[in-house]
């Protein structure tokens, strides 16, 4: 599962000079240093510290359960699961303080992984999976202590002789999505090989990352990525309210829910079409149509969106597990009405300016933009857009299919996470929201407003944006219908008119609440 928004493959970049005659020049190659290990990456260094503040909480965990049918070999692949496991050394990396109170990073002494094996088959058949669920989704939300515990934690169940759930709970400090690839990718081949000799040594380690990603960003090219991360976000502004079902806590909790909402009514080749005709990706357009929903709902025409990317600029780090990803920040102008296919073009340029700053990652411009800090939502951007690839499932091993599945743990990153999963048999859209902010309903809304756009873009691109519909047929009846047969309304503020109201009718009813209900004479005598 990777992000269409990736830099995987792209050549390394060339080291920067030095900014006077006194400092050594950065290293140009990412090499392994095994005795200068300390420093965490710009990346672990955020989820450090947001680890210290949350306390006890599974926001970064990353459960994924790889459910295995056919004549698997459980020891086999027990040794499989450990070899593979050993080969990263951020596995079994944990992060303490040094006597500054600055996080470090130290190996484990002991990197012997332990995957603990669960019987399921003395139970009833038809209990056995509520059983492995019940066991999964616990893991999912259980915290890690970055301090002690290694970054991974495994468990194979065995719910009958021909299926088997192994859970993999990371941490994200060292793991992210293109990491899911990587480490099912070299445990089927581990599986294969019979796990019976120890794997290749890997050229480098996560480490040996962090201290050259501190090298690399040493220097003016960074610099002037810096800059233009200023010009990009000036004036910009500091919240994305996409309207909200209740006040804004004044802390942060984390609390959230996930979503999944099958896209089959959507024609992902039209959309396809639409995308190679104005020479830009599918990803571009869909993105466009979120930012036209983000201003309908925000009231704004000055959009800023996160999107991640996957943060691999140097070919070595491919086959590496770790955390990596980075967030581009993308800032679209939809002023001026502008018809859909030229809001296209806008996004397309604003997607090549977040490229173009990227080689400052989104936590070094944090630090250097240094915006009003709130414990209420995330600096610079609080909705997240998303886009993935998934590939078409590949056996695991000759007779065995494996199906992977992330579990959701009850938390949510951002106010709204909008991922859009591109399958072999069609389009998913998952949503992670704030449940401190949005009720499952308002997301269906979202969600349904965003369907009936895309609908009207592919029927009519050269619509206004300020004109494309957001309602079906359902909705705009029961708009019609609120709104009564042509009745004219004074403009005005809500409670003037409510006090208007209360002088013209003050015994009509005007709040009705829970079977209590309240006439307007009474309502603005409370309100007074």
């Amino acid at each position: 599962m990777k992000g269409v928004i990736m830099d995987g493959n792209r050549k390394a970049e060339e080291a920067p000079g030095t900014r006077g005659a006194a400092r050594p020049a950065p290293r140009a190659e990412l090499t392994a240093r095994p005795d200068e290990r300390g420093p965490l990456s710009y990346g672990q260094q955020r989820l450090w510290f947001l680890d210290r503040w949350l306390g006890s909480n599974a926001v970064y965990n990353i459960p994924v359960t790889l459910r295995l049918t056919g004549p698997l070999d459980a020891d086999r692949l027990v040794a499989a699961v450990t070899v593979v496991a050993g080969r990263h050394e951020v596995l079994y990396t944990v992060f303490e303080e040094d006597r500054h109170g600055q996080p470090r990073q130290r190996l484990l002494d002991s990197r012997e992984p332990h995957c603990v094996v669960v019987d399921l088959t003395p139970l009833p058949a038809d209990t056995r999976a509520a059983h492995a669920r019940e066991a999964v989704e616990a893991d999912a939300r259980r915290p890690f202590d970055l301090a002690k515990d290694p970054m991974l934690r495994m468990a194979l169940y065995r719910l009958a002789e021909d299926e088997h759930w192994l859970q993999l709970t990371f941490h994200h400090i060292a793991c992210d999505g293109w990491s899911l690839d990587v480490f099912e990718r070299q445990l089927r081949e581990a599986y294969a090989s019979g796990a019976g000799r120890p794997a290749e040594p890997l050229p480098v380690q996560y480490a040996d990352y962090a201290l050259w990603q501190r090298d690399a960003l040493d220097g003016p090219r960074t610099e002037r990525a810096l800059r233009a991360w200023e010009d990009a976000l000036d004036g910009a502004p500091d919240l994305l309210d996409l309207g909200l079902d209740r006040p804004r806590p004044a802390e942060l909790t984390y609390r959230g829910e996930t979503t999944d909402f099958p896209l089959d009514d959507l024609s992902s080749s039209s959309l396809e079409a639409f995308a190679a005709a104005e020479n830009v990706s599918l990803y571009t357009v869909l993105l466009a149509a979120f930012q036209v929903l983000a201003a309908r709902h925000s009231g704004s025409d000055d959009i800023v969106v996160g999107s991640p990317t996957a943060g691999r600029g140097n070919a070595r780090l491919n086959d590496l597990v770790g955390f990596f990803v980075d967030t581009l920040v993308l800032r679209t102008d939809l002023s001026g009405a502008p018809s859909f296919r030229e809001l296209v073009r806008r996004t397309h340029r604003s997607l090549l300016n977040a490229l173009s700053r990227s080689k400052a990652p989104f936590d070094l411009a944090v630090k250097r933009l240094h915006p009003e800090r709130s414990l209420s939502h995330n600096p610079i951007v609080q909705t997240l857009f998303a886009f993935h690839e998934e590939e078409p499932p590949t056996p695991f091993a000759e007779g065995v299919s494996v199906e992977r599945s992330m579990t959701p743990t009850g938390t949510a990153k951002f106010d709204l996470t909008w991922s859009i999963y591109r399958r072999p048999d069609g389009m998913l859209l998952q949503v992670e929201y704030a449940t401190d902010l949005f009720d499952a309903a308002t997301v269906g809304s979202l969600v349904d407003h965003w369907r009936v756009l895309l609908g009207g873009i592919l029927a009519e691109p050269d619509t206004p944006i300020d004109r494309l519909s957001v309602m079906d047929a359902t909705e705009r009846s029961l708009l019609a219908e609120w709104a009564g047969a042509g009745a004219r309304f004074p403009v005005s503020a809500v409670h003037e008119a409510v006090v208007r109201r209360a002088v013209e009718v003050p015994g009509e009813v005007a709040v009705v609440c829970g079977g209590e209900s309240l006439s307007y004479g009474e309502l603005v005598v409370r309100a007074g």
